[in-house]
């Protein structure tokens, strides 16, 4: 024949049990807790986000700086080729025509005075201006 072993429970049992189910659930709570993140390793992981902020305000600040003195370079290079072509063109418009001294001026005005193309009304009032302009320059 078998024997079955039948197990009564009594309320002391059930009880004992529930204390020590009780015992075991807080200890378990109590050994999760003390397992998480110590005050230094918070302290760590605080400081190391404030320091990734930190680098990344930095980063930032340094792009907008590196834009701005790009944007200065680009103005700069443009106020340069303004100037280049405004150069270029006047250079383009007007030729390199030799300076005239003031006496080299005078000349040219007794020059044309002394045309072939004249009365001789204005050929005499052309020597009487001639005669003035020697004598302003000095005799001769």
């Amino acid at each position: 024949m078998e024997k079955r072993i039948i197990l009564h429970h009594s309320d002391n049992n059930l009880k004992t049990m529930k204390k020590i189910v009780t015992v075991l659930a807080v200890a378990s709570i109590a050994l999760f807790y003390a397992c998480g993140p110590s005050a230094e390793e918070k302290a760590l992981k605080e400081k190391a986000k404030n320091d990734s902020i930190a680098a990344a305000e930095a980063k930032a600040k340094l792009e907008q700086d590196s834009i701005a003195n790009a944007m200065k370079l680009v103005a700069y290079e443009d106020s340069v080729k303004q100037v280049t072509d405004s150069l270029a063109a006047l250079a383009a418009k007007k030729p390199n025509a030799p300076v005239k001294t003031k006496d080299q001026k005078n000349m040219d005005v007794i020059k044309d005075l002394k045309g072939n193309d004249k009365t001789p009304a204005e050929k005499k009032k052309d020597a009487e201006n001639i005669k003035v302009i020697k004598n302003l320059k000095g005799g001769n």
